[in-house]
């Protein structure tokens, strides 16, 4: 699942003329404008792993991206520690906006991510 998902975002990302990039430490680096995104993929959201990759962003932005619904509480948690989420129910928002942006032809407008 988690490769299926890196290679969606990747080419969202890519089409809205982001450079991606694999990393060791996340799963994707996504990059525009010398703006930076570290994406970390979840099957399932953990507390723990919010709170080290929220550790691991120092100063960029982290996207952390779950297929589950996340909890109100574990996502008010990550929002406080920095993170933007993105759990299922906002990554089929993001993928619709997206989608519709390419077809219009405007996906190099498109801001996934702040």
């Amino acid at each position: 699942m988690k490769e299926k998902l890196a290679e969606l975002l990747t080419n969202i990302f890519t089409t809205s003329g982001h450079n991606v990039t694999e990393s060791d430490t996340v799963d994707l680096i996504v990059e525009k404008n010398d703006h930076k995104t570290l994406i970390l993929l979840a099957n399932k959201p953990d507390p723990a792993q919010i709170r080290n990759f929220a550790d691991q962003v120092h100063g960029d932005t982290g996207l952390y991206v779950t297929m589950e619904k996340m909890e109100k509480e574990l996502h008010d948690y990550a929002t406080h520690v920095g993170l933007i989420t993105w759990d299922r129910d906002e990554l089929a928002l993001q993928i619709g906006k997206a989608v519709i942006a390419d077809l219009e032809g405007n996906a190099a407008d498109l801001h996934l991510v702040a």
